[in-house]
Formats: structure tokens, C-alpha cells, sequence
């Protein structure tokens, strides 16, 4: 009877394993490289085929001084996936627009919010501005 009982425990011990991995593997924890990976792609593509479809230049880029302007008519990047690279993009947008604001500088330079989104170690946003950073 105790031979029956150590299988059944082991047999028990295996099935909880399996159930935790896949929960894991479910839930992102094995994963989460790889689907941040394909996120990240994800994003180059549509940044890539972004002038293709509508035309148009990043605001802030072209041209030296504080470049970019409150006026822009596309193409824009996708904020859902900015937010899914980065889960405090939203935040670092407002912050960093009403800090901008607050120094009297454009708060709506892309480029600048780039160039400071991997100056603190954030994933590069893509070359193209949500509507939602624009006024």
C-alpha cells in the first residue's frame, strides 16, 4: 500500500508542476521576452510603414532649434502598443508635456520625448507620435 501512495504522490507532485508551468507560461512568465520582442516589432513595422502610407514627417525632426510644432497630420504611431512596450508610457507623456510646459519649452517635440524616453532607460516609443501626445 505504501509503493501506492508514493506514486500517487508523485504523480500528484508532476501534475502540480505541469499546472504551475503552464499557468506561467499562460500568464507571460515565460513569455514575456519573447512577446516584448514581437511588440517591439511589431512597432518597427508600423512606424516603417507609416510614411509609405501617409506621408508626412516625425514632428520635432527636419531642421535644427526646438523643431516640431503643435501642428502634425499624421502618421501616427500606435499608442497600445507604446503602452504595452512601456506600462508607464502614459505617465512619462503627461510628465514629461506639462514639464516642458511648465519651462516654456514645446511639449510637443516627438524627437525630444524619444530622445528622453531612452535617456531614462525607457523602450524607444518609434518614430511617430500617438494622436494622444498631440494637443
Amino acid at each position: 500500500m505504501a509503493r501506492g501512495s508514493n506514486q500517487i504522490i508523485t504523480l500528484a507532485v508532476y501534475g502540480v508542476g505541469a499546472y504551475a508551468g503552464y499557468k506561467i507560461a499562460v500568464g507571460g512568465g515565460f513569455g514575456t521576452g519573447i512577446q516584448q520582442a514581437a511588440l517591439k516589432f511589431k512597432a518597427i513595422l508600423s512606424g516603417a510603414a507609416a510614411p509609405i502610407l501617409g506621408g508626412g514627417t516625425p514632428p520635432g525632426g527636419g531642421g535644427g532649434g526646438g523643431g516640431g510644432g503643435t501642428t502634425y497630420s499624421g502618421p501616427w504611431g500606435d499608442a497600445a502598443v507604446m503602452q504595452a512596450a512601456n506600462p508607464n508610457f502614459t505617465t512619462q507623456m503627461h510628465e514629461w508635456q506639462a514639464a516642458r510646459k511648465a519651462r516654456g519649452e514645446n511639449a510637443y517635440d516627438w524627437q525630444a520625448f524619444r530622445t528622453h524616453e531612452m535617456a531614462i532607460g525607457a523602450p524607444d516609443p518609434g518614430p511617430y507620435p500617438p494622436r494622444e501626445f498631440m494637443p
